[in-house]
């Protein structure tokens, strides 16, 4: 059943339709009238609806057809949708994910040192490394770099001392 419902039997005082078959509520026959909370508007206001079916017949097959439209309702899966993204095997996957995370290392590394010859060696590294990747499967998107504009403009700067001006 729904989040909130609330089911209020009476008897009718007028004649008036059945939302769940098409025969009238004859006057002074009981029927129930079900109550559904939505939820909410943007405003704050709560949002019912009702419902009014016969007690003998049509209610329990209303609580029915509520009950299976709530429980097997399927959760979307998140992420990207199948099919897009770089259409690459499995071990290309995990191998440029391997390259792409050893290249994010050598850029800390590269970050925290300050000896010439050590940057030299590790522009190298980060150069075949960054080639590597862009044989596998195209070039890295820069905008999905996480850095600071200060660490962007340090990296670039040990960058041209190591002789190399690619990120």
């Amino acid at each position: 059943m729904s989040v909130a419902c609330r089911i209020v039997t009476a008897l009718k005082r007028e004649t008036g339709p059945c939302n769940e078959c098409p025969e009238e509520i004859v006057k002074g026959t009981v029927y129930s009238t079900v109550v559904v909370r939505l939820g909410r508007t943007k405003g704050g206001k709560q949002i019912w609806r009702s419902v009014k079916v016969h007690l003998d017949r049509c209610l329990a097959s209303w609580v029915i057809v509520d009950y299976t439209r709530f429980s097997t309702r399927k959760k979307e899966k998140g992420g990207r949708p199948e099919g897009t993204g770089m259409q690459l095997s499995d071990p290309d996957k995990m191998e440029r994910r391997h390259l792409t995370r050893t290249r994010a290392r050598l850029m800390r590394l590269l970050l925290e040192t300050d000896d010439v010859d050590r940057i030299k060696t590790l522009v190298g590294r980060i150069t075949s490394t960054s080639e590597r990747i862009t044989a596998l499967g195209g070039v890295l998107n820069l905008n999905l770099m996480r850095r600071s504009p200060e660490a962007r403009e340090a990296i670039a700067a040990k960058l041209k001392i190591g002789g190399s001006h690619a990120w």
